[in-house]
């Protein structure tokens, strides 16, 4: 199976996001009103975390690989944490990131590296470590950075390949949503 990495590059947002809607089509297994996939994963200091943990909040998964350069573009501080970043004190929401084909000492060592120390340290604690890709594959088949957005319910919201504008944009909008629904 051939796995794909995203990353877009200008050749203009309109072609880009249709690019992106057509490869998300072709490469996700679950889409927007599925019911997200239950899990359990460990973080690097061996912590489990299940999704079913976060009930009744909104959950952002991040599928990532420390080897991959659009996905280091997505994390770094400038692109998807600055938007998500309006969201960091609200107790209904969890972001959590996945290390896609990641062992727990590539991650280490992306982290103590100068670039992973400086620029993706926020990461280290909350990293989920998916060397087989055993939560990956309930999701999708390839393309990494996947985003999604999981609602208060259980269900998915959003879908997103790659860090464009719009995607940025999207999230938010999907994650500001979500929160603005009541618990039951």
């Amino acid at each position: 199976m051939t796995f794909v990495v995203f990353a877009v590059a200008g050749v203009g947002m309109a072609q880009d996001d249709e690019m992106l809607r057509q490869v998300k089509a072709q490469t996700s297994i679950l889409f927007e009103g599925d019911k997200a996939a239950d899990f359990t994963g460990k973080r690097i200091d061996g912590t489990s975390v299940s999704l079913s943990d976060y009930s009744g909040k909104v959950v952002l998964l991040t599928f990532w690989g420390s080897w991959c350069g659009p996905c280091r573009q997505e994390l770094h501080t400038d692109n998807l944490p600055a938007t998500i970043a309006e969201f960091a004190d609200n107790n209904d929401f969890v972001f959590l990131p996945i290390a896609n084909k990641d062992t727990r000492e590539s991650l280490i060592a992306f982290f103590d590296s100068p670039n992973g120390k400086a620029a993706y340290s926020y990461l280290r604690p909350i990293t989920l470590v998916d060397t087989n890709r055993d939560i990956f594959n309930l999701y999708a088949k390839s393309g990494v950075p996947r985003t999604v957005v999981v609602g208060r319910d259980g269900k998915i919201v959003y879908v997103g390949l790659g860090a464009t504008e719009s995607g940025l944009k999207a999230i938010a909008a999907a994650i500001r949503g979500e929160l603005a629904k009541q618990t039951r």
